[in-house]
C-alpha cells in the first residue's frame, strides 16, 4: 500500500483500491480461526456450505480491515465491520479519533477486490471465465442502447464488453447500499469521458478480470496490485428515455 494519513489524521477525499488473489489472502487470513469476525459476518460465514465461497468471504473481509489498519497504522483487529441504518457498508475503529470509514468488497473467481473511503463507495470486479446468455440477461439489466452496442460485438467482445458494464451498473448498486434494481440500471448507461475530474465511475480492464468503482467525483484514487497493463476508464453514468 501507499504512504497514508497516520493516527489521528483523515484520509480526506481519498479512496484506497486494492485488488490481491484469493490464493495470497487465504495464506494470511486464517480460516481454522475466526473470531475476529463479528457475531454477524461470522452467523454468514458459518452458513455458507461453499469451500471456496466461504474462501472468498474470509479473504474480502480480511482485506477490508487490512486496508484500514495499513492506512492508519494499527491492527486489523481494531476495526469492526458493520451495515448501517442506510445499508452502507462501514469499518468502525475500537480507538478514539480515528474516522468511520465506507468500505465494499467483491470477488469472482481466484480474485478478492475491496475499496475504502470517508465517501461512499461501491465496487464490483468479475472474472471473464464465466459464460452466460448475456443478451439475455443485458436486455433485463442494461439501457436499450447498451444491448444494442452488445449485439455488435463478436464472442470474445461480447463477454469483456457484458462484464465491463455489468460491473459499472454494481459498483452503483454497492454505493448507494442498495441492490442492483433493474429498473434503475435500465434506465441509466455509464459513458465513457475525458475528464476524470468529472467521473463518478472507474474501470480497469486486465486479462483475466475487470473491476469497476463507483466514488464521489471530488476522490482521488489509488489502486493497488492491478496488473500492470491494466486498461483504465473513467465514465458517467447518464439517464436515458425508455421505451413507451
Amino acid at each position: 500500500m501507499p504512504n497514508w494519513p497516520s493516527n489521528s489524521q483523515s484520509i480526506n477525499r481519498i479512496v484506497a483500491v486494492q485488488i490481491a488473489s484469493l490464493h495470497d489472502l487465504s495464506a494470511v487470513s486464517d480460516e481454522r480461526n475466526a473470531n475476529w469476525l463479528t457475531d454477524s459476518e461470522l452467523a454468514r460465514y458459518q452458513s455458507i456450505s461453499a469451500s471456496n465461497r466461504k474462501k472468498q468471504f474470509l479473504a474480502g473481509h480480511f482485506l477490508v480491515r487490512k486496508m484500514a489498519s495499513d492506512i492508519f497504522g494499527n491492527l486489523s483487529a481494531d476495526w469492526t465491520y458493520i451495515q448501517d441504518a442506510e445499508n452502507h457498508r462501514r469499518l468502525k475503529c475500537n480507538q478514539d479519533g480515528l474516522p468511520e470509514l465506507f468500505c465494499s468488497i467483491s470477488h469472482s473467481g481466484e480474485w478478492v477486490t475491496a475499496s475504502v473511503s470517508e465517501t461512499p463507495v461501491g465496487i464490483d470486479i468479475e472474472t471473464f471465465d464465466r459464460q452466460r446468455d448475456f443478451i439475455a440477461i443485458a436486455r433485463h439489466v442494461f439501457s436499450r442502447d447498451e444491448v444494442f452496442q452488445l449485439e455488435k460485438c463478436d464472442a470474445q467482445e461480447l463477454k469483456k464488453a457484458f462484464y465491463l458494464h455489468w460491473t459499472l451498473k454494481e459498483s452503483i448498486a454497492k454505493q448507494y447500499g442498495a441492490g442492483l434494481k433493474f429498473e434503475i440500471s435500465r434506465s441509466h448507461q455509464p459513458v465513457r469521458v475525458s475528464d476524470t475530474a468529472t467521473a463518478a465511475l472507474h474501470s480497469w480492464q486486465c486479462l483475466d478480470y475487470v473491476v469497476s468503482l463507483a466514488c464521489d467525483t471530488e476522490n482521488e484514487i489509488r489502486t493497488s496490485g492491478l496488473c500492470e497493463d491494466a486498461i483504465y476508464q473513467a465514465w458517467q453514468n447518464i439517464p436515458v428515455t425508455l421505451p413507451t
